[in-house]
């Protein structure tokens, strides 16, 4: 079926992931975790559930000195933005 991405980071909240999770794999969806760091296990808060990351994406910004999606023509000035 599909592969479903899951962004997920050290103290994620158990039932939040463990739920659909399981859902997601009873439909026949494959699961990738994405971290911050590949081979890295996670763990809930609450129960601890263990998660192996298996992908990775960086932490870099993708604009610089500038800020997204936010047109800004002057500063003080109502409406503006």
């Amino acid at each position: 079926m599909a592969r479903i991405a899951v962004l997920i980071g050290d103290l994620f909240e158990d039932a939040e992931y463990t739920e659909p999770a399981k859902a997601f794999r009873k439909a026949g969806h494959e699961i990738v975790h994405v971290g911050l760091k590949k081979n890295r296990t996670v763990k809930g808060k609450k129960k601890g559930t263990p998660v192996k990351i298996g992908l990775f994406c960086l932490r870099r910004p993708v604009w610089k000195n500038k800020r997204p999606g936010i047109p800004f023509h002057g500063r003080g000035q109502h409406g503006d933005l």
